[in-house]
């Protein structure tokens, strides 16, 4: 459960950073050095271009928040999305994260 606070948060951020994505994100991407591609209407393929990624460089470090932030600004530096990574860092910031606890409940058991 979260606080109205945090749903605030949330809510704030969706309509300030991911709605005006919609009209960004959603144009066609223009070829390097070359005329953008004609839009199919009917379709919501979009030609990359440039280096295929790799898996490695698509792995992200989830040791801390900062990291995950910085990988995500890295992927996204140069889109539509540059600067969100910082964002979701500072909206991260408005949920702590829950302690573990150690102990099992006693409902949960084994079978064999």
């Amino acid at each position: 459960m979260i606080d109205t606070k945090q749903r605030d948060a949330l809510v704030d951020f969706f309509r300030q950073r991911v709605l005006p994505l919609g009209s960004s994100v959603s144009q066609h991407p223009r070829p390097p050095g070359g005329q953008p591609p004609l839009p199919d209407p009917g379709s919501l393929y979009h030609e990359r271009f440039g280096e295929r990624p790799t898996a490695r460089s698509l792995e992200i470090d989830l040791s801390d928040r900062g990291n995950i932030s910085r990988a995500l600004e890295a992927h996204w530096q140069g889109t539509p999305l540059e600067g969100l990574g910082k964002a979701l860092l500072r909206l991260a910031k408005r949920f702590p994260r829950g302690e573990e606890k150690a102990d099992v409940s006693s409902d949960v058991y084994e079978m064999f």
